[in-house]
């Protein structure tokens, strides 16, 4: 239950019939593409990131494809480039904050899913509920197949963060956190990107929301029957799992352990990517 490398959101573009797309990426800025369905969910994502200078224009035509022919798709316009160039349509969070779990995903959670999930005879046995264990809230450690009775598998700063006078019942165990990251654990209702994974070529929804049993279940019959999510959260709720479900919109400052202190959480604001210019 950690994040690797935060990753924010600059937007989201729609995309033609014929598969095609024009937009800015800021300038300077490592970037990568999920490719999206009808319902947002992901169907595939880079494993590498670009960068372009300013005033720098490209063009994707598939990163395995030969570069020494024209693509026969290119014969024809695609239909993007008849249109102006749009800018990313940032989440309802902005394109200048992290996604955070209690800030952002957790309300979402509240009023859909814990009215049937909540604290006491939860359906199906799993808890969708604002009871906090070990400083996460419980619906959080239910969508990693974490009962409220089971310890949290921490690393090693963590249990030190949690620990100082507190008596939590965490423990440092690298290979429950390591079956999370390969979407092994027993129990878990969504699937996260391996970070310790290379940058191999995925399979189509390999892993993310078009493949993670919590929005299987919620576009199920029997769900949206009673669950009726907005535009709003429905969105939210997907492009937060697919940036790997982070808790934290935070960074943890490790230097006050040196001196025996928990560490501290910083929050970043990060700048406009694309500066004053479409504000």
């Amino acid at each position: 239950m950690s994040t690797w490398s935060p990753a924010r959101i600059i937007g989201t573009v729609p995309v033609e019939e014929d598969g095609s797309a024009f937009f800015k990426v800021p300038a300077d800025v490592p970037v990568y593409f999920q490719a999206l369905d009808e319902n947002l969910l992901e169907v595939r994502r880079m494993r590498t990131f670009v960068t372009l200078q300013r005033g720098e224009v490209r063009g994707c035509t598939g990163c395995h494809e030969t570069r020494d022919e024209a693509p026969q798709a290119l014969m024809k316009v695609p239909k993007a480039l008849a249109k102006e160039s749009v800018y990313p349509e940032p989440p309802s969070w902005g394109s200048t904050t992290l996604p955070d779990y209690e800030a952002h995903i957790h309300p979402i959670i509240v009023n859909n899913c814990q009215p049937c999930h909540g604290e006491k005879n939860p359906a199906a046995g799993l808890e969708f509920s604002s009871r906090r264990v070990d400083g996460y809230y419980q619906a959080y450690r239910t969508m990693f197949g974490l009962s409220a009775d089971a310890p949290t598998p921490v690393q090693e700063l963590a249990a030190f963060e949690m620990n100082q006078g507190k008596g939590h019942n965490v423990v440092v165990d690298r290979e429950a956190l390591r079956m999370m990251e390969r979407n092994e654990y027993p129990g878990q209702l969504i699937t996260i990107s391996n970070k310790f994974g290379d940058n191999s070529v995925t399979e189509v929804r390999q892993f993310g929301s078009g493949n993670s049993p919590l929005i299987k279940a919620l576009l199920s019959e029997a769900h949206l029957q009673h669950v009726k999510l907005s535009d709003k959260d429905w969105e939210d709720l997907v492009t937060w799992i697919d940036v790997n479900a982070p808790y934290w919109g935070t960074f943890i400052d490790k230097e006050p352990v040196r001196e025996g202190e928990k560490p501290q959480r910083l929050k970043i604001q990060i700048g406009q990517p694309f500066g004053l210019e479409n504000e």
